[in-house]
């Protein structure tokens, strides 16, 4: 089973959110898996380059720039768009308006 707790103090070492005398039961209103089958992905984690061919998908090119000049290019990019935007509002409004000047 599970390490047993301290014979004279009763205090036990278990992992976070379990407790018991062999830390095999879960705190109340936590879930856990039964811990002699539960296996932890970072226990035997790898590293892997971003170009890794045995990573799923296709890796992303690395940033051309920093992020303050990209941020910089974002916001011009807004502000452009919003720019066209209010123009073409701009200019659908004068058109109802010579339409309903014309009726």
């Amino acid at each position: 089973m599970g390490v047993p707790c301290d014979q004279i103090s009763g205090d036990c070492s278990c992992k976070r959110y379990v407790t018991g005398r062999y830390c095999n039961q879960c705190l109340a209103g936590y879930f856990c898996a039964p811990l002699d089958f539960s296996k932890y992905e970072a226990e035997d984690a790898t590293g892997h380059a971003p170009d890794d061919p045995s990573l799923p998908g296709k890796a992303r090119p690395q940033a051309e720039v920093d992020c303050v000049e990209h941020l910089n290019n974002q916001l011009q990019r807004h502000r452009r768009h919003r720019r066209i935007a209010t123009a073409q509002q701009q200019r659908a409004a004068l058109r109802r308006i010579r339409q309903l000047q014309q009726t």
